[in-house]
């Protein structure tokens, strides 16, 4: 979630106010966090710790669902809400042009 934010370590340990080396071993599964370091992993995030909390773990993969996904685990409400007019916006020409071609290609 770190690199999707375009967040270095030490950008989102500093936000978090956590050293780079504990947030360092918490990414690299070296260490388990206690309730005050997933705290502070949320607000270099920029989440709350609940939304952190509640992440499902996905197996890791590069596809493009995946990668929205994680991109939209860390909008506000108000981003959220216009990414989805976005996407609707997005579907809606696709669909319209299909919609073209078709009548077109007939």
């Amino acid at each position: 979630m770190r690199e999707t934010a375009g967040l270095s370590i030490q950008d989102a340990s500093d936000r978090g106010g956590l050293s780079a080396n504990s947030w360092g071993k918490v990414e690299r599964g070296e260490q388990e966090p206690c309730l005050l370091l997933i705290c502070g992993l949320a607000q270099g995030l920029g989440i709350s710790a609940d939304v952190l909390m509640t992440l499902e773990e996905r197996p890791s993969g590069n596809s493009v669902r995946s990668r929205i996904d994680d991109v939209l685990d860390l909008c506000r409400p108000e981003q959220l809400d216009l990414s989805l007019r976005i996407l609707k916006a997005i579907y809606e020409q696709g669909t319209a042009t299909t919609n073209s071609s078709d009548k077109t290609g007939s």
